[in-house]
């Protein structure tokens, strides 16, 4: 009846109080060892384990993040002097092909000078001879 009458003040407004608070105002503080709602018997460290299992267990799970972590910074750093690696024989590659195409191009503008002095006298020639001619 308690309990039902503090849940009402707390739904119509009038009083705030959580469901535990509640709890402990009707059926009284907690005593240790003791768990409530389970029957004779149970304890604490029965249903919920004791803390230090508690803890071993966040330890263990600590050093297997902690161990995966370092498996992934391990893979990532692999990776980033995998593409390191990529990046300079790709330098490479551009460097070579940029070479090969200054080297090209001077052979072009030497073929196109010797291309000039070919047609250049020729065309001096013919003019000498058309001259004549008329």
């Amino acid at each position: 009846m308690a309990l039902r009458s503090l849940t009402t003040q707390v739904n119509e407004g009038s009083l705030q109080m959580s469901e535990d608070q509640m709890f402990v105002e009707v059926f009284g503080p907690e005593h240790h060892g003791r768990v409530r709602g389970y029957g004779a018997g149970v304890t604490a460290t029965k249903l919920w384990g004791s803390s230090s299992s508690k803890m071993n267990d966040l330890e263990k799970r600590l050093q297997e993040s902690e161990q995966m972590r370092l498996e992934a910074n391990a893979k990532a750093n692999a990776k980033v002097e995998l593409l390191e690696e990529q990046v300079i024989q790709l330098k490479d590659l551009l460097e070579e092909r940029s070479t090969q195409m200054e080297q090209q191009a001077i052979r072009v503008e030497a073929l196109m000078v010797q291309m000039m002095v070919y047609m250049t006298p020729r065309e001096a020639g013919k003019k000498k001879k058309t001259a004549r001619v008329a």
